[in-house]
């Protein structure tokens, strides 16, 4: 805007592209991600190797595609606990179809894609016409489901699985693993969905207050199955993944994937309350993620601190957002006098 001083007309400075970069809300999970990158870049020759990048991709890839639902969950003020189970529900199903079925490799994806469909559609519907709260509905969806796998396969492995099967898992696109392929390429399309579509807007008006979205004449359950939808579909593309990658179908496959997914979305800027998040940032989260865990292993570090290193971190990313947020105070962290 112009203005005019002594005859004299001055303009404000346009902004740097640093200064333009700062102002991102994503700026400081990006910061961090370069920052440990580069410093395990230095510090190990083993982590610079190129087939232990790829491996860092491979093992970031099922749990960043889970945490594209788990981001539109919690931006949208719930949460979902059930995306575990219905990971593992989707790949021992899946290959289940093939090993003893005798389904092709395609069908059997496709069928597991469907238990997707199918675990989304009761959510949605347990949480928009039962009026359930997310967390009770997923986690009593997450019994369900790992109840439904347990019976159906007696807790044994579904192993030899066919190629077509695992290539979404262990196969490649090009230079890069397939999964990765997919990876970027879904959260490309659910950052477009959210920051340009009606629905992407109607989930974040949701999350910042449901009764005032309501009021706009949002019609909050459509928006809410849709969410729970997706987030049940995405985690079934994540278990057939997973299957693939390790070449096999196990009942315990989706244990570990609730820390790393919800941590993801957590370190990447996406507000528990709800009403803030992107899929850029929850990218970056997965990143740091996998990298944290990878230098873990090469370093030598004693393993079974994995899951201690994700706790802390997760708490940090908490406390941060907080502070930033201006809901927490450094200052209360002292005693006060």
């Amino acid at each position: 805007m112009a203005v005019t001083t002594g005859g004299r007309s001055t303009s404000k400075p346009p902004r740097s592209a640093w200064r333009r970069f700062l102002g991102m809300r994503e700026s400081g999970v990006f910061l961090v991600l370069a920052s440990m990158y580069v410093a395990m870049w230095f510090v190990s020759p083993v982590f610079r190797a190129r087939f232990n990048q790829v491996s860092i991709l491979s093992q970031m890839a099922v749990f960043a595609v889970l945490a594209i639902g788990q981001t539109m969950v919690i931006v949208s003020g719930g949460f979902d606990l059930s995306q575990g189970p219905i990971a593992a529900l989707a790949g021992m199903l899946g290959g289940l179809a093939i090993k003893n079925w005798g389904w092709s490799p395609l069908a059997g994806i496709g069928f597991g894609l469907a238990i997707g469909l199918a675990c989304g559609v009761f959510n949605g519907l347990i949480i928009t016409r039962l009026q359930f709260e997310p967390v009770v509905a997923t986690l009593a969806a997450s019994s369900i489901y790992s109840g439904i796998m347990y019976s159906m396969t007696k807790g044994n492995t579904v192993v030899e699985l066919p190629p077509q099967f695992t290539w979404l898992g262990s196969g490649d696109l090009g230079p890069l693993p397939a999964g990765v392929v997919v990876m970027f390429a879904l959260y490309a399309l659910m950052q477009f969905v959210l920051t340009t579509s009606e629905f992407g807007r109607h989930v974040f008006l949701i999350g910042s207050n449901k009764e005032a979205a309501r009021l706009a004449g949002i019609n909050v359950e459509r928006t809410q199955f849709g969410i729970f939808l997706t987030s049940a579909l995405v985690a079934s593309l994540g278990g057939i993944m997973l299957a693939g990658r390790i070449s096999a179908a196990q009942p315990q496959m989706g244990a570990g994937l609730m820390l790393p997914t919800v941590a993801a979305a957590i370190v990447g800027g996406t507000w528990l309350t709800g009403g803030v998040g992107s899929m850029f940032g929850t990218l970056m989260g997965a990143a740091i993620m996998a990298v944290l865990k990878n230098a873990i292993v090469v370093l030598r570090v004693n393993i079974y601190l994995q899951e201690f290193v994700v706790g802390v971190v997760v708490v940090l990313a908490v406390v941060i957002d907080q502070v930033r947020r201006g809901n927490l105070s450094l200052s209360l962290l002292r005693r006060r006098a």
